[in-house]
C-alpha cells in the first residue's frame, strides 16, 4: 500500500540551485539563505568556489546542512565554468542560478516551475527587481523590465521567442533550465569572462530550448560597486559577443533580424559611453565632434543624466554604497 506522505512528498517540485561564488564573502550568506529558504519545493543548493581568496572558503566549510553540497576550484575558472561544474553534479528535473551577491523571493522557484510546467518551457525567467548594496541588505529599487515586457500585459506568464529575447533592452536574466535539456544538447559555458551567461542562452536558444518569462520581480540583484558587471560599463564587450553570437549557423532570418537591432543599439550605447567619457576627462573637443557627428546624443545623453540622477538620489536615501 502506498504511503500517502511519501506521495506528498513526490509530488513536490525539485529543483537545484547553482552559486558560483568568487570573493564573496560579504555576501554569500545571504544568498545561501534565500535558496534554502524556498516554499514549495524541494531544493538542493550546489556552490562551486571558483579559488576565492576572502574566507569565502570557511564560511562555506561551516555550511551544516544536507540540501548543500560544496565544491572548490584549485584555480579561478571564471563564473562560466564554475556554473558547468556544479550542474555536473546535480540530477533534478531543474536547475537555476543564483549570483553570489544576490537573493531570491521565498516562492520564486515554484512559481517558476509552476509556469514552465503549464508552458511546456525549457528556460523560464522572472523579472529582476534591482536593489540598491546598503549597509542594511538589499534595498529594492526598480525593476528592470515590468509586466508589459515581452509584448504581453498583466501578470500571467507568456511564452518568449529567442527572436524577442535577442532583441530586449537588456539580456540579464537568470532562469532555471529543464535539466535534460542540459544534458541532451550538452549545452556548455565558453572561457568569456563578461556576458558568458547571455551567450549561453543564447546557445539554448538555437538548440530549440522554448523560453518563458513571469513578470513578477522575484529575483534580488544587488548593485554591487567594484563588480563585473559595475566595471563593464562600455557596451562594446556586449556588442562583441552578439556579433560572435550572430555567426553561429542555424539561426532564423527573424533572429539574424533581431541580432541587427540590437547590435545597432548597442553601437548607439557605445557612442554614448564615449562621449561620457570625453565628458568626465575634460576633452571637449572630442565631445564636440561626436555631438556633430551624432546630433542625436545629445537628446539621449540628456535623458541618460536625468535617470542616472534619480538612480543616485535613491541610492543615497537608501544609503546604498557608491557603484
Amino acid at each position: 500500500m502506498s504511503d500517502p506522505a511519501n506521495m506528498g512528498q513526490a509530488a513536490v517540485p525539485m529543483v537545484a540551485a547553482i552559486l558560483p561564488a568568487y570573493n564573496a564573502s560579504r555576501t554569500v550568506q545571504c544568498a545561501i539563505q534565500s535558496v534554502l529558504s524556498q516554499q514549495g519545493v524541494q531544493v538542493q543548493l550546489v556552490i562551486c568556489d571558483d579559488a576565492s581568496t576572502d574566507g569565502s572558503e570557511d564560511i562555506l566549510r561551516s555550511i551544516i546542512d544536507p540540501r548543500v553540497i560544496s565544491i572548490r576550484n584549485e584555480y579561478n575558472r571564471g563564473p562560466g565554468a564554475a556554473r558547468d561544474r556544479a550542474i555536473a553534479c546535480v540530477s533534478t528535473p531543474w536547475v537555476g542560478f543564483i549570483d553570489a551577491d544576490d537573493a531570491w523571493h521565498p516562492e520564486r522557484l515554484r512559481h517558476l516551475i509552476k509556469a514552465g510546467e503549464a508552458l511546456g518551457a525549457d528556460v523560464v525567467f522572472d523579472d529582476i527587481l534591482l536593489c540598491h548594496d546598503a549597509q542594511t541588505g538589499l534595498y529594492p529599487w526598480k525593476r528592470l523590465r515590468g509586466h508589459s515586457a515581452f509584448g504581453g500585459s498583466g501578470s500571467d506568464p507568456r511564452e518568449v521567442t529567442v527572436s524577442e529575447y535577442i532583441r530586449s533592452d537588456r539580456l540579464l536574466v537568470q532562469p532555471i533550465i529543464r535539466t535534460d535539456f542540459l544534458r541532451e544538447h550538452r549545452i556548455l559555458h565558453t572561457g568569456r569572462r563578461f556576458a558568458e551567461d547571455a551567450e549561453y542562452y543564447l546557445r539554448l536558444g538555437l538548440a530549440g530550448a522554448k523560453f518563458a518569462y513571469v513578470p513578477s520581480p522575484l529575483y534580488l540583484y544587488r548593485i554591487t560597486p567594484g563588480s563585473l558587471t559595475a566595471q563593464a560599463a562600455d557596451p562594446t564587450l556586449m556588442r562583441r559577443c552578439l556579433e560572435e553570437c550572430s555567426r553561429w549557423f542555424g539561426w532564423s532570418d527573424e533572429a539574424m533580424k533581431s541580432f541587427a537591432i540590437k547590435i545597432t543599439a548597442l553601437r548607439r550605447s557605445e557612442a554614448m559611453h564615449r562621449l561620457a567619457h570625453a565628458v568626465k576627462r575634460g576633452e571637449v573637443r572630442s565631445a564636440s565632434q561626436l555631438l556633430y557627428a551624432n546630433p542625436w546624443l545629445l537628446t539621449a545623453a540628456l535623458s541618460k543624466a536625468l535617470s542616472q540622477s534619480g538612480y543616485h538620489i535613491h541610492r543615497l536615501w537608501a544609503g546604498g554604497r557608491v557603484r
